[in-house]
């Protein structure tokens, strides 16, 4: 959440400065928000009961998925600049960036909640609420 919070706050002063357009910058933090909720699928959390703890699987799904993952952060600038200016890619990589960190730390949390809900660490009636 540190870096997180050190990218956004890289970006804002970007677009404060008009460095960078406020609309290109919640696009790309936009679609890299849905990427990071789809990339949380690579890991599927369960609980442990020999220790107690959560775990995390890469499955099949989840290896295919990390595969196109890796790729794609490889070729991100050769990739992106085929529909962003030159002149605003690493603006716009750093919110796809951002948003996809914020992304899978949202669908990670979730995980654990879910997690949590099922061992009955969580009495709340919905697994998705807020409520302790």
């Amino acid at each position: 959440m540190i870096i997180w919070l050190i990218l956004a706050s890289a970006i804002a002063v970007d677009v404060l400065q008009q460095k960078f357009d406020m609309g290109l910058a919640f696009i790309g933090f936009l679609v890299g928000f849905l990427v990071g909720l789809f990339l949380s699928r690579m890991y599927r959390l369960d609980w442990n009961l020999e220790t107690t703890k959560v775990v995390s699987q890469l499955d099949l799904i989840g290896r295919i998925i990390l595969a196109a993952y890796v790729l794609f952060m490889v070729g991100r600038n050769w990739i992106l600049g085929y529909w962003v200016p030159a002149s605003d890619l690493m603006g716009f990589v750093l919110c796809f960036t951002a948003g996809t960190m914020i992304g899978r730390v949202g669908a990670t949390r979730r995980g654990i909640r879910l997690v949590l809900y099922a061992v009955g660490v969580i009495k709340s009636e919905e697994p998705g609420s807020s409520r302790t």
